[in-house]
């Protein structure tokens, strides 16, 4: 009958098992109350395999309270298990017989070895039980309850350890296995779920402190939660907007327009829209971005979106607007008055020339107005465009060479201009030393390049060249010699003084190249 009554033990434990677990969900195991009742039930259901136990001779009994008493103290502590051996304890002396020494051995070995256990598993990665020292518990202990058989009276030792010592050894560390591995599935269930917990309670701690607006929509464009912190001040609550469309909502207008965003996302993108709408106090700006929710398999099954007030940042966009479209107006303005001022001084310089006595004054009077003239140009070419910052050079030397072949036009002689120019602009500190440049370059060979000669042409180009800029002078005049070539290396006239000044201002080198027809002055920067 031994089997009967072991698989009554079994089925004993198994109970034990799920009444502990239910007890664990609903009272802390680390409170006093979690383990006193964990001690009672444990206690009783060792009462209840001593009071229906496999009966070997009058007081001598043997169940499966070493098993219960075990795992009870190892899993829940020294107070479940000292509450629990005082009732199976008290019990036992109760019943009394010839066996009541082994089975108080039996009880306090079974504490102490699921005490010892119990700070085994503590000390353990993640606090769990291994299979391995579960076992070795159950053996241990059931180990001990066969040397104590020998307790009993001499005449019931050996028969006694014959009938049950192949099941004490064999089938209750097996069966302490079982227990504990069913209760440490549980445990570790429970952990889980506590850290479930609190990373749910973080993420609604999150969701609620938000500023920001924070939905989901369903398939069928129903909002189906609304969170964050924004719905305090309008005093409003989750559940005005839970269950109601964006029509429902913000009304025909906004909803219908909200609604075809949803849609959008719903086809698998993100989407990013911004939205005005009046709440009472006056009218605010929104932008929203609406994610696609997916489940395990890929499939859309709604959306999340986040919408933030912007209204302060609108606000200040538009006075940055102003505030640039004011500077803007004030700098076209500066432009504008400097060259008119230019122009005052060019007609003065002008007028001037008319009325100096020698040729050279009216010569040197007029090449200062025609440099004045080409700042001017500079300052004409930004109040014309809206940009202050990017002069678009190809403009800019179009206009000069155009300017200066009109102002040296000679009934008898025939000189013509050329340019050729990459798309290149720059600032103002650039184009304006360049444009003279230009200026003094283009004069020089006018006046110096066609010696005698009716005809001919002055080639400008202004390219990007080998990660540089190259400015090119060409002319293809009578030339000059190498002599001469060397004396303009080392300036003497007012003319190349400004050049050379001109061209360390942009940081550049000057170069001539006299190999060809008439004169070339290359300039790289």
């Amino acid at each position: 009958m031994i089997v009967a009554e072991i698989i009554y033990n079994l089925s004993i434990l198994a109970v034990l098992i799920v009444l502990s677990n239910f007890m664990d969900d609903r009272v802390d195991r680390n409170g006093v109350r979690g383990q006193l009742l964990q001690g009672l039930l444990f206690g009783a259901i060792a009462l209840v395999a001593m009071i229906y136990p496999f009966t070997y001779a009058e007081g001598i009994i043997f169940d499966g309270r070493s098993v219960v008493l075990s795992i009870g103290t190892a899993f829940f502590g020294p107070l479940t298990g000292a509450v629990s051996i005082l009732m199976a304890g008290a019990y036992r002396v109760h019943m009394g017989g010839d066996g009541v020494v082994m089975g108080l051995m039996t009880i306090l070995f079974s504490f102490l070895i699921g005490l010892i256990f119990y700070h085994v598993k503590k000390r353990s990665p993640g606090g769990r039980m291994s299979t391995r020292q579960l076992l070795s518990m159950g053996v241990i202990l059931h180990f001990l309850i066969v040397v104590f058989i020998y307790t009993l009276p001499a005449e019931h030792i050996q028969p006694a350890i014959q009938t049950v010592g192949a099941t004490l050894l064999l089938v209750y560390p097996v069966v302490t296995l079982l227990g504990g591995k069913i209760l440490s599935a549980h445990e570790d269930r429970r952990i889980q779920m506590e850290k479930l917990a609190e990373s749910e309670e973080r993420f609604r701690l999150l969701i609620d402190s938000s500023e920001d607006i924070i939905f989901t929509v369903n398939r069928n464009l129903v909002l189906s939660g609304v969170f964050g912190k924004w719905m305090e001040p309008l005093g409003t609550r989750a559940e005005n907007y839970v269950g109601k469309t964006a029509v429902e909502i913000h009304g025909e207008e906004l909803g219908r327009f909200q609604e075809e965003q949803f849609r959008k996302a719903l086809a698998g993108e993100d989407v990013v829209y911004e939205w005005e709408d009046d709440i009472g106090s006056g009218l605010r700006y929104y932008q929203t971005k609406m994610s696609p929710m997916r489940n395990e398999n890929g499939d859309i099954i709604g959306l999340v979106g986040i919408g933030r007030d912007i209204t302060d940042t609108k606000k200040m966009q538009e006075q940055l607007s102003r505030s640039l479209k004011e500077k803007n107006i004030l700098i076209a303005e500066i432009h504008h008055r400097v060259k008119n001022n230019m122009a005052i001084i060019s007609s003065l310089l002008n007028l001037q020339s008319g009325y100096a006595e020698g040729e050279e004054t009216r010569r040197l009077l007029q090449e200062t107005e025609t440099r004045v003239r080409t700042m001017a140009l500079v300052h004409e070419l930004v109040y014309e465009g809206d940009n202050f910052t990017d002069i678009a050079m190809h403009d800019l030397l179009q206009r000069l060479v155009n300017l200066l072949e009109r102002s040296f036009q000679m009934p008898d002689k025939h000189i013509r201009t050329s340019l050729q120019s990459d798309d290149i602009t720059m600032d103002m500190s650039s184009s304006i030393p360049l444009a003279l440049l230009v200026n003094e370059l283009v004069t020089n060979s006018w006046k110096h390049g066609f010696n005698g000669a009716r005809e001919g042409l002055i080639r400008v180009s202004f390219l990007r060249k080998n990660g540089q800029f190259e400015l090119r002078v060409h002319d293809n005049g009578s030339g000059v010699s190498q002599e001469q070539v060397e004396k303009l290396r080392r300036p003497s006239s007012f003319g190349y003084t400004i050049i050379n000044g001109l061209v360390q201002q942009l940081k550049g080198t000057l170069d001539y190249d006299n190999s060809g027809e008439g004169l070339a002055v290359i300039i790289r920067f």
